[in-house]
C-alpha cells in the first residue's frame, strides 16, 4: 500500500512539474498578425523582456505594413514596431508598449540529444498550440533555410504558423526559436545564437559580420579546416594552418566555420584554435 501511494505521489509531482513547464513556456509566446501589400499572414513570437521586446523570424515580418501582437490568453491587440532584422539568419526584433508581459526564461545550457522538449506557437492561426518531442541533434546546418544556420533539430514538426515560436526544455526554459521544417523534423535556431544577433539589432538595427581575409577548404591532412589562401590584410594566419576551434566551439569542416562565423558581429574578438607545424596554437583576431 505504501509503495502504491508513493507511485501516485511521484506521478502527481511529475504531472505538476509538466504543467508548470508548459505554463512557463506558453506565457511568453505571442501571436503575430501581419498585413502587407499582398494580403495577411500569421506567425509567432517570444517575449524577451518586460520592456516589450519580442523576437521572431525575419520571414514572419518581412515586407510588413502593419504588425499586430496578441498576447496569450488575451484578446487585447498591440501594434508593434520593427527594431531590426537580419535576413541571413532569419532573425528579427520587434517591440510593443505593454506592461502586462511574461518574458521567457532563458536556459543557461543548450540541450543534448535525446532531451525532452516542448514547442509553443500558433500553427492553426486562431489558438496557441503545444507539441512535445525530443532533441534529435544540435548545431545543425545545411538545411539551406538561410545563409547562416545553427539549429536544434527536433522530432516535432514545425508548421508555418509556428515560425518564431518557442522551443523549451522540460523545465519550461527557452532553448531555441522555431524556424523551419524539413522531412517531418523541426528546426529551431539555438537561443544563444538568436541573442547574439538580437543584442546587436537592439542597439544598431542591423547586423554586420566579421571578414577574416582568408579562404578555407576541408583537408584530409588535419582534423579541422585548412587555410589555403591568406590575403595581405590578414597577418594572423598562414597558408597551411588547420583551424580546429573557434571560441571553444569545435570546427570540423569549412561549412561549420562558415556558419558559426555568421553569428559574430564585426569587431568581435575571436579566439581560433589552430594546428601549425604540428603544434596547437591560439590566435586572437
Amino acid at each position: 500500500m505504501i509503495r502504491f501511494i508513493l507511485l501516485i505521489l511521484i506521478a502527481l509531482t511529475s504531472s505538476n512539474a509538466d504543467d508548470r513547464a508548459i505554463e512557463k513556456c506558453a506565457s511568453s509566446v505571442v501571436q503575430i498578425h501581419i498585413k502587407h501589400s499582398t494580403g495577411e499572414s500569421v506567425g509567432s513570437g517570444i517575449i524577451l523582456d518586460t520592456s516589450g521586446y519580442i523576437i521572431t523570424n525575419e520571414h514572419v515580418i518581412e515586407n510588413a505594413d502593419v504588425i499586430t501582437i496578441t498576447l496569450p490568453n488575451s484578446y487585447i491587440k498591440y501594434t508593434a514596431s520593427l527594431i531590426g532584422s537580419d535576413k541571413d539568419t532569419d532573425i528579427a526584433l520587434i517591440k510593443i508598449d505593454s506592461k502586462n508581459l511574461h518574458p521567457a526564461s532563458i536556459a543557461k545550457l543548450l540541450p543534448t540529444r535525446g532531451e525532452k522538449i516542448l514547442t509553443v506557437g500558433y500553427p492553426f492561426h486562431n489558438h496557441q498550440s503545444i507539441s512535445r518531442g525530443i532533441v534529435s541533434a544540435v548545431h545543425v546546418y545545411g538545411v539551406d533555410n538561410v545563409k547562416y544556420e545553427s539549429y536544434i533539430e527536433i522530432d516535432a514538426n514545425v508548421n508555418h504558423g509556428n515560425s518564431g515560436g518557442a522551443l523549451c526544455n522540460a523545465k519550461g526554459e527557452l532553448i531555441g526559436m522555431n524556424s523551419a521544417s524539413f522531412k517531418g523534423f523541426g528546426f529551431s535556431i539555438e537561443i544563444d545564437k538568436v541573442l547574439s544577433i538580437i543584442n546587436v539589432l537592439k542597439i544598431k538595427g542591423k547586423f554586420q559580420r566579421n571578414k577574416l581575409g582568408i579562404s578555407v577548404e576541408d583537408s584530409m591532412s588535419c582534423k579541422g579546416t585548412a587555410v589555403i589562401n591568406v590575403n595581405k590584410n590578414s597577418n594572423s594566419f598562414k597558408n597551411g594552418d588547420c583551424i580546429i576551434g573557434l571560441n571553444n566551439i569545435q570546427i570540423d569542416s569549412a561549412a561549420s566555420l562558415f556558419h558559426i562565423l555568421g553569428f559574430y558581429e564585426r569587431g568581435t574578438e575571436l579566439s581560433f584554435s589552430i594546428i601549425r607545424d604540428e603544434a596547437e596554437l591560439v590566435i586572437l583576431k
